[in-house]
């Protein structure tokens, strides 16, 4: 699987790759995913968050990589979980992760190893380094799915 590099967010269950999430308080979803730093997916203030990844082809993933924003005073997601599905309304728990990486710019990885093969794949984000006025947001440069 090669993942593409998104100028838009797509359609979920269409026929090319796809993101959506909770929310947005700048950049958009698919800014995480446009293989460029400068741009961020940055959520509105409060945990948890999400992003809901579609590939029309079921796959088995791996790891993601995780880009922090470089962005003055952004920090990095510290915990959360990866789950999974064929359906976007059934989901199946793959993993928690935790991170400790959340200096600004900073890419660390997720392993994720997929027992089984989905259609969905969601990152859920339930702690945060990041709490400015809004609350505790999530601020993503890139996300590489493998």
């Amino acid at each position: 699987f090669k993942q593409p590099v998104l100028t838009a967010n797509g359609t979920l269950g269409g026929d090319s790759f796809a993101v959506t999430g909770k929310s947005v308080y700048s950049g958009a979803y698919w800014n995480a995913f446009d293989n460029n730093t400068s741009t961020i997916w940055h959520s509105s203030g409060g945990m948890p968050q999400w992003l809901t990844m579609y590939n029309p082809k079921a796959l088995k993933l791996k790891k993601l990589t995780i880009t922090t924003s470089n962005h003055s005073g952004h920090k990095g997601v510290t915990a959360g979980t990866v789950l999974g599905s064929n359906d976007n309304a059934t989901w199946e728990h793959i993993c928690d992760w935790t991170n400790d990486v959340t200096a600004q710019g900073a890419t660390w990885e997720i392993v994720v190893n997929s027992q089984k093969y989905y259609k969905y794949h969601q990152l859920n984000i339930t702690k945060t380094a990041y709490n400015p006025w809004l609350g505790a947001c999530a601020v993503i440069a890139e996300i590489k799915s493998f």
